[in-house]
């Protein structure tokens, strides 16, 4: 039905009705931000890199903990930007490979374990600087505000910064691979994946999509649509269709698979699972 073309809902197997001339779709759209892309990105890891070997270097110089701590903490804002660096190279990269082509293959990219390490990258990246500014920022307002003098650097000092870097390094990737994790998957997983075998779950069907087939499948269900959790549809889907098609090929559309470019989703809508998390 001509509709139904360029809907953003698939009604097709081959994803025609929203992948032609008329809506195509690629991870990064618009020669403008591609080329933005790939500069910032480049930029970003080159001058980063830079920045973390020159004060790496003159580190051990340091004649007061004022002075260690917040070399130390630029030293993470860079290594926090060269992650976000690397990662806009890499989804720059990822975007010249699938081209024009990417609008078929979205389903598996975003159901691919590269796309939520891509998400992953770009998000540790941000909480490292980002932490890392906040207590830069402590630091020095608290210097400012006690006018003592310099104290001397000390070995607990070293040891008491290197215990700060790695603090931010581990909060920020659990804050990033949380969302991952198998148990908190109906806070994060917005939807599934099947083979396209299984007609009645076309494209990317939510709970939603799922609970309406479920419903017509076996009745009227005790859960209610908002408590249906994955898990259940999971056995409810196999119990459905593994005895007829076996493997199912089921993958899950993670927190980073919200669209192509696989980024942590900071402004959430009241529908999507991740409200309460975000």
């Amino acid at each position: 039905s001509v509709t139904k073309k360029c809907d953003e809902v698939v009604d097709c197997l081959d994803n025609s009705d929203e992948c032609n001339d008329g809506c195509g779709k690629e991870i990064i759209s618009g020669y403008f931000f591609k080329i933005i892309s790939w500069m910032l990105g480049i930029l970003a890891v080159t001058l980063n890199v830079h920045v973390v070997v020159q004060n790496i270097r003159t580190l051990g110089g340091c004649k007061s903990t004022v002075a260690l701590n917040n070399k130390i903490l630029i030293i993470m804002i860079s290594l926090g930007d060269f992650l976000v660096g690397l990662y806009l190279v890499l989804v720059s990269i990822a975007d010249a490979v699938y081209g024009a082509s990417y609008c078929k293959s979205q389903p598996d990219w975003l159901t691919d374990v590269k796309c939520s390490s891509l998400g992953v990258m770009s998000t540790i990246g941000s909480q490292v600087s980002l932490f890392s500014m906040t207590i830069i920022s402590i630091i020095r307002r608290h210097a400012v505000a006690a006018r003592k003098m310099p104290v001397p650097v000390s070995k607990n000092d070293k040891y008491k910064g290197l215990g700060l870097a790695f603090l931010i390094v581990a909060v920020s990737v659990i804050i990033a691979v949380l969302p991952l994790v198998n148990e908190f998957e109906d806070f994060f997983v917005n939807a599934m994946k099947y083979d396209q075998k299984i007609r009645l779950f076309i494209g990317l069907p939510d709970k939603d999509v799922h609970f309406n087939v479920l419903e017509g499948y076996y009745g009227r269900i005790r859960e209610k649509k908002t408590t249906l959790n994955w898990s259940l549809i999971n056995n409810m889907v196999d119990e459905m269709f593994t005895n007829q098609y076996g493997n199912l090929g089921r993958k899950k559309v993670h927190f980073y698979g919200n669209d192509g470019v696989c980024l942590f989703k900071y402004f959430v809508n009241k529908t999507d699972p991740q409200r309460s998390y975000v």
